[in-house]
C-alpha cells in the first residue's frame, strides 16, 4: 500500500473565531436568547461540559487550570443552553443534528 500526501478533507466545523464572536455577542446582550446555529447533536453537550474554551475565556484563574467539574459549574452559572433535535434520523432512530440556542446569564 502506498501512502500519498493529500489536501485536507472539506470541513463544516466552526473555527474558534466563530465561537469567540458568539460569546462576545452573548455577553454584550445578557439575558437575550440567540439561535447560534444547527450543529452535530453532540455540540450542545460539549459546550455544556466546557469543552469549547471560547465560553471559558474570562473564567477566574483561566480555563487551563479548571477541572472538568469546575468547567461544568462555570457553564451552568453563566449560560443557559437549549437544543432541539432536528434533521434526519440515524440508523438507531436518533436525530443527528440539533438547533442550538444560548443566552448569557452570568456577569
Amino acid at each position: 500500500m502506498e501512502i500519498v500526501q493529500s489536501d485536507p478533507p472539506p470541513s463544516n466545523r466552526k473555527n474558534s473565531e466563530h465561537w469567540a464572536t458568539v460569546v462576545r455577542t452573548l455577553k454584550e446582550n445578557p439575558g437575550v436568547w440567540y439561535h447560534v446555529g444547527t450543529f452535530s447533536a453532540s455540540v450542545a453537550g460539549a459546550i455544556r461540559r466546557g469543552t469549547y474554551i471560547a465560553f471559558l475565556a474570562d473564567a477566574a484563574g483561566g480555563y487551563k487550570n479548571m477541572s472538568l467539574e469546575d468547567r461544568k459549574a462555570y457553564m451552568r452559572k453563566n449560560y443557559e443552553l437549549h437544543s432541539r433535535m432536528c434533521g434526519e434520523k440515524g440508523p438507531r432512530g436518533h436525530r443527528r443534528s440539533a438547533e442550538l440556542r444560548v443566552r448569557y446569564i452570568g456577569g
